[in-house]
């Protein structure tokens, strides 16, 4: 009787420790997974719409609720008004935030310019847009530009690239544009014309092809 009492009871010991081993584990993969989330990185183009900050908004959200945005129509029969303005402003505020950083580096590194330069050059820039002739001579080289202003330039074209691929989505669905559709449906000819500076003329006339 005592020594089946003694098994019964060496069975229930080792029972025992197989759950405190089961939650140590546990424990510990969950203090990873914290850690990892926890710990700064680049956010990539294709995450951007998914990763949040602890209030459930992202770092380039807070960073547009911050500045005022242009209404995009406060008259419905026009819903293309401030359309320019609006995505150049967003434009030159992605250039001038951290987001814009790892695009960039490279002229950082090779010291062809300085960060602080830059984003004093996008400020401005920013204030500067009022339609479709101030936001083009932002990423058209012009003849008396130079060697910096002219690599500014370039460089504000290439992140228009990149926000209208990668960020303009999520500023339209969570910035302050009225008419977010409309947005929607002009980001592919806003690319084009980014792309392409030579077409972008006026936005009722030519902005439909």
């Amino acid at each position: 009787m005592r020594f089946l009492k003694n098994k019964i009871r060496l069975v229930e010991e080792a029972l025992r420790r197989k759950q405190n081993k089961d939650l140590v584990v546990e424990s510990s993969r969950e203090g990873v997974l914290e850690k990892i989330n926890a710990e700064p990185h680049i956010q990539s183009p294709t995450n951007y719409s998914s990763q949040e900050s602890s209030n459930g908004r992202t770092r380039h959200q807070r960073a547009c609720a911050k500045k005022p945005q242009f209404d995009a129509s406060a008259n419905f029969a026009n819903p293309t008004k401030n359309m320019i303005i609006n995505y150049g402003k967003a434009i030159a505020s992605f250039a001038a935030s951290d987001l814009a950083i790892p695009y960039i580096q490279t002229y950082f590194d090779k010291q062809m310019i300085t960060k602080e330069n830059f984003t004093a050059f996008m400020n401005q820039a920013k204030n500067k847009i009022a339609g479709i002739d101030s936001f083009k001579s932002l990423f058209v080289v012009a003849e008396d530009d130079d060697s910096e202003t002219a690599i500014f330039k370039q460089l504000f074209g290439m992140l228009g690239e990149v926000f209208i691929k990668y960020f303009s989505v999520n500023w339209i669905i969570h910035g302050r544009v009225t008419n977010k559709l409309v947005y929607l449906k002009y980001r592919g000819k806003m690319l084009r014309r980014i792309q392409n500076p030579e077409g972008f003329t006026y936005i009722k006339k030519r902005f439909e092809n």
